[in-house]
């Protein structure tokens, strides 16, 4: 049985840092699509154009990443677990690179679902 590895509260932060920005970047996504929606309910709006279609595809990535932050914070909450571990149990890479030492910028573009 191998030995849990520690985790040092510097990668802590470092990890708490990127989810932080990664976070950010999210609730301007958010943003984005929110105001796409409220035109498209505006009574007499015409039918949605490209890009609006395209902002709306961005709720794909939104429940990916959230549920990614979700698996890495209680992973952060679990004894024993290690960063490996953690890793392995991320599905994006955008939520992956969070644990590494880049930043969480994401590699895909709007309407992009990675498969897993």
């Amino acid at each position: 049985m191998r030995q849990p590895e520690e985790i040092e509260l510097s990668e802590i932060r470092r990890v708490l840092r990127n989810m932080a920005d990664h976070l950010s970047e999210l609730a301007g996504e958010v943003t984005d699509v929110s105001e796409v929606v409220s035109a498209m309910l505006t009574i007499g709006s015409s039918a949605p154009s490209e890009t609006d279609i395209r902002e709306l595809q961005k709720m794909d990535r939104l429940e990916q990443s959230l549920d990614d932050l979700a698996r890495l914070s209680h992973g952060l909450a679990t004894d024993g677990l290690g960063l490996q571990d953690m890793l392995t149990s991320l599905r994006l890479s955008a939520t992956q690179r969070i644990l590494q030492d880049t930043t969480a910028v994401p590699d895909t573009q709007a309407g992009h679902v990675e498969l897993f």
